[in-house]
């Protein structure tokens, strides 16, 4: 099975947890648009100051006719003053322990 990295990001914070989970997983990330007779699952990370993206991704992953997995991860991210400094060391590395054991429950 092929596992690959996919991200939008505003800020550049989705972006630092995208490559931190494709340097476990020993890939590239990369932006491209999905196309779901190529995808079998896809698994939802974010990060942001106000919540988790997993809701509204799903919606629209799903219109797209892709099925989307309940495993996800979020972590909070800079947005002015709040959050500082995140996502941080230990949230791209919690970031990547997620994406081998999300990994592992796909039988990769």
């Amino acid at each position: 099975m092929r596992i690959e990295v996919r991200y939008f990001t505003k800020t550049g914070h989705t972006k630092k947890l995208a490559e931190g989970i494709a340097k476990q997983l020993e890939m590239k990330a990369f932006i491209k648009t999905l196309n779901p007779s190529n995808i079998k699952e896809v698994i939802v990370f974010s990060s942001g100051a106000f919540g988790n993206a997993y809701a509204p991704l799903k919606k629209e992953l799903s219109a797209q006719g892709l099925k989307v997995s309940s495993q996800e991860f979020h972590c909070k991210g800079t947005l002015g003053f709040m959050h500082k400094n995140r996502p941080n060391d230990k949230d791209v590395n919690n970031a990547a322990v997620f994406a081998k054991t999300a990994a592992g429950k796909l039988g990769v």
